[in-house]
C-alpha cells in the first residue's frame, strides 16, 4: 500500500477529513490486514501518481515484495 501524507485535497478542502489523510483518503482507511507492505510518502492523493518517489517505491516493491526503507 502506498500512501500519500499531504492533507490537501476535495476533502481537506470541504472540510470532510477530521483525521490524518492525503487530503482525498484518510491515512486510517489505507490500513489493510494482510497487506504486504505499506510505505507513506509525502505527496496529496492525487499527486502520487507523478511523484518520482512512487515510481521508485513501485520498482522496489516489484523487485523484493517490499518497499524500500
Amino acid at each position: 500500500m502506498i500512501v500519500g501524507t499531504r492533507e490537501f485535497g476535495i476533502g481537506h478542502v470541504l472540510g470532510g477529513l477530521m483525521q490524518p489523510s492525503d487530503g482525498t483518503v484518510a491515512i486510517a482507511e489505507t490500513e489493510l490486514p494482510g497487506a504486504a507492505d505499506t510505505v507513506h510518502i509525502a505527496s496529496t492523493h492525487t499527486t502520487l501518481l507523478l511523484a518520482a518517489e512512487t515510481a521508485r517505491q513501485v520498482v522496489a516493491f516489484l523487485r523484493a515484495g517490499r518497499f524500500a526503507r
